[in-house]
């Protein structure tokens, strides 16, 4: 009995310091001061892409989803654009390698605060288009064979692009154009030499370098079609952290297109002669 009645007040007395302990606790967690809220971004960010001759490795090869150990190891059209304003404002701007559709949403949700590319209604949603940078034609590439046979006439024919990218409402809702969607642009010229599909579409300026990068003349292809004229802006993100950032990025991008800054590394990664596709002999 007298074991029994020990064993009860152990139990009580580890009881009354467990509740104590817990108490204490309790207490402590309520008078110690809420977390601060993590600080906004303060260091601008720019989306490039993932795309050749866009955006790149250093090496010449496509990003993809290879993770890009130091910014140093980017290098092509988007890159240097945005070193080109980093130096003029005098500000570091983080690079950001996204795939077309990843921009849209990072641009959203101001995770990125710029980017250098088309106008379309989608953008309007998510960006300010601010300052016309680049002009380029969008166009179709098949063999010239290819162009006499279809006469400009494109129904039922099969085409390649890059996954993502849109090039116009009007084009790319046709139905009587079947489209095979791949990574990028040189895996499309692959498939046109293959024989898989009939065209490719893209820029001109993508279209060139990838022909150029598989060891393929462009002037031994001809364009089919020209889908439009696009052009390519500054556009700032709705939803920037950093508006009061805009008016100096603004002013370093009218600044390198009026110089022709801008055009001038197009030109670098893919050439001068740009047009060197037989040229447009008929569209329907």
């Amino acid at each position: 009995m007298k074991q029994t009645r020990e064993a009860h007040i152990v139990l009580k007395v580890c009881i009354f310091l467990t509740a104590a302990f817990l108490f204490s606790q309790v207490a402590a967690a309520e008078k110690e001061p809420a977390q601060a809220q993590p600080q906004t971004r303060t260091h601008l960010r720019a989306a490039i892409f993932t795309t050749a001759p866009w955006g790149m490795l250093a090496n010449g090869s496509e990003i993809g989803t290879t993770a890009v150990a130091h910014e140093a190891e980017l290098d092509g059209i988007m890159p240097s654009m945005v070193r080109a304003v980093s130096e003029t404002i005098g500000e570091p701007i983080e690079l950001v390698p996204v795939s077309y559709a990843r921009m849209f949403s990072l641009l959203k949700t101001g995770e990125v605060d710029f980017a250098f590319f088309f106008r379309s209604e989608a953008s309007e949603k998510v960006a300010i288009p601010l300052v016309e940078t680049l002009v380029m034609k969008t166009v179709l590439v098949a063999r010239p064979e290819t162009v006499s046979r279809l006469n400009g006439q494109l129904t039922g024919l099969v085409i390649a692009s890059p996954i993502s990218i849109r090039y116009s409402m009007a084009f790319d809702s046709r139905p009587d154009i079947q489209k095979v969607y791949v990574n990028d642009f040189t895996q499309a010229v692959r498939l046109l030499v293959r024989g898989r599909v009939g065209a490719v579409a893209g820029p001109v300026a993508s279209l060139v370098y990838s022909f150029r990068k598989e060891d393929l003349n462009p002037e031994n292809f001809a364009i089919l079609y020209e889908i439009n004229t696009n052009r390519t802006y500054l556009q700032y993100s709705k939803n920037s952290p950093l508006p009061q950032k805009m008016d100096a990025i603004v002013a370093a991008a009218q600044k390198h297109t009026k110089s022709g800054l801008f055009q001038s590394f197009m030109d670098h990664f893919v050439g001068e002669q740009q047009a060197s596709f037989k040229p447009l002999t008929a569209s329907k």
